[in-house]
């Protein structure tokens, strides 16, 4: 919401799913407990997290290193984990290298997931384009990755076709506004 021109204040929350903004007031609903069907529903003690972000500009303009960036990390911190000795990722302990991700045109890109195929073949990216923009995405992948587009269930799509990969172990991919796009990384 717009505290004033050129400023905004968001309301960053962990998980709780009652928020709105009306004509700048800010409301943010902790609990339901409804008593149909279940009439112990949201009964008890609770822990709840949120916090108020000042920021310049409105959400959008603030970018996604600003406010979506921030909710993100408020509501899903970012774990690290140590690989263990003999523990490798898909491409190996010595060849670790993240995506890279560099967007071109209106879009707003978000990394959704990157997870374990179903099926264990490879891994899968899933990103969305958030802000209802175009563009392009160049994603860079580990060398040892050849990337193809799936669906959301993972099956391949035109006919599993690959993407031209550039010498910098990038390829270039479409993005539709608000478009999910998922991408399979196999080992060569």
């Amino acid at each position: 919401t717009s505290l004033s021109p050129g400023l905004g204040l968001a309301v960053l929350d962990a998980g709780i799913v009652g928020r709105n903004a009306c004509e700048g007031v800010l409301g943010l609903s902790l609990l339901r407990a409804p008593k149909f069907p279940d009439p112990t529903c949201d009964r008890g003690t609770h822990r709840l997290r949120y916090a108020l972000m000042p920021h310049e500009g409105d959400r959008r303009t603030a970018g996604v290193a600003g406010v979506d960036a921030e909710a993100e990390a408020f509501a899903e911190p970012l774990v690290v984990r140590r690989l263990n000795s003999g523990e490798a990722s898909a491409g190996g302990v010595d060849r670790i290298r993240p995506v890279e991700i560099e967007v071109s045109g209106a879009a707003a890109v978000e990394i959704a997931s990157l997870k374990p195929a179903e099926d264990g073949d490879g891994v899968v990216l899933r990103i969305v384009e958030k802000h209802g923009g175009s563009g392009v995405a160049t994603i860079r992948v580990p060398g040892w990755a050849e990337p193809t587009v799936v669906d959301l269930r993972e099956r391949p799509m035109n006919a599993g076709a690959t993407f031209a990969m550039r010498d910098d172990g990038g390829f270039e991919l479409p993005l539709r506004p608000f478009g999910i796009e998922s991408i399979r990384l196999r080992k060569r």
